[in-house]
């Protein structure tokens, strides 16, 4: 293997020893252009400048050739790329710039556009990637984060996932209010809302499924949000915090947000209220005991412990109220054993 290697590493060492002693350099080192927002029949032509230094004592004359690609695999139509000039000469010492023009109106399918610039002349070549995003159908979707006093809030985590890709979008609280530009289709769109820190709460908020064809703005409201309220027969205080969450699956990929609460929270379904395969919804709890015997459920040694859950598939649920009675509860006994003391032995 390392026999087969040693051509190739050789041709790179070569190939970087050629472009430190090369006489001509192109600045930039690559070229990006403005992100042409759709629709396109009004797309402005946008032009970027390429320079070529020569260090070296002797004029040196670049033959210009374009390769590109598009988002179908072909090579972008004539007119959405140009270069001019396509021959240049870079006088000893000094430099010579080409013009990149880009014009997105020319006819092709929206989506992203790259290639190169290869510049060859005497003893060299450079080459010089490029591309431009000519948008593919988006709209703006707005959402405005309020928390359950109403007040506008930035103590917020969003995530939009898409239908059509599974791309997850992730906007992180800067501003209350917060514009996303995403392409047309259709998002769950979920939000965690932090409390202060006095109270440590938690708002879950979801809708299972925003269409977003046209440009939308999305109240993400703290003041729908329901208390959880789990309780169960012989049960105290939580002996550890809660965790509640939501989740989605495909057959190839899943994503989800899930909290762990030390005070209470709150959850709201926001937006329709059409069920989403693949969507679901959980809350668990882990509640000690009081103190008094439980009926019938307690273990007879050490202390007891309640693990609750609750699940809901197609949507968040808003708010849960629920105590589990002793009957509706089986016993399970762990035993533990004790762990060893630590300790070290030197050899």
């Amino acid at each position: 293997l390392a026999a087969e290697l040693r051509p190739g590493v050789a041709a790179n060492k070569e190939n970087v020893a050629r472009a430190i002693a090369a006489d001509v350099t192109a600045e930039p080192a690559s070229v990006s252009f403005t992100r042409q927002v759709w629709p396109h029949d009004d797309d402005p032509a946008e032009t970027r400048n390429l320079t070529y230094r020569n260090s070296g004592a002797s004029a040196v004359t670049l033959t210009l050739s374009v390769a590109t690609i598009g988002p179908d695999g072909k090579p972008a139509p004539a007119g959405l790329f140009s270069v001019t000039p396509t021959t240049v000469t870079v006088p000893a010492g000094g430099s010579a710039a080409v013009a990149i023009t880009v014009d997105t109106t020319v006819g092709s399918p929206d989506g992203y556009y790259g290639g190169r610039i290869t510049a060859s002349g005497a003893a060299t070549t450079q080459v010089t990637p490029f591309g431009v995003n000519k948008e593919v159908e988006s709209y703006d979707l707005t959402i405005n984060h309020l928390n359950r006093d109403g007040a506008p809030t930035a103590e917020y985590i969003t995530l939009l996932r898409s239908f059509d890709d599974g791309r997850i979008h992730q906007l992180f609280g800067v501003d209350a209010s917060v514009t996303a530009r995403l392409p047309k289709g259709r998002y769950s769109v979920i939000t965690l809302e932090f409390g202060t820190e006095e109270d440590q709460s938690a708002t879950l908020l979801a809708d299972s499924v925003l269409t977003l064809d046209r440009g939308t703005t999305l109240p993400m409201d703290g003041r729908a949000a329901r208390l959880i309220e789990c309780a169960a027969e012989g049960a105290d205080e939580p002996s550890g915090p809660a965790i509640g969450g939501v989740n989605f699956t495909d057959p190839e990929r899943q994503f989800g947000i899930m909290l762990m609460s030390g005070g209470a929270t709150y959850t709201a379904a926001v937006g329709g209220d059409e069920p989403v395969a693949g969507f679901f919804s959980a809350y668990l709890s882990v509640l000690g005991a009081d103190g008094a015997p439980a009926p019938a459920v307690a273990p007879t040694e050490g202390p007891a412990q309640y693990h609750l859950s609750w699940a809901v598939t197609g949507r968040l649920f808003t708010g849960l109220t629920r105590t589990v009675a002793a009957r509706d509860l089986a016993t399970g006994k762990v035993d533990t054993a004790v762990t060893a003391a630590p300790s070290s032995a030197v050899r």
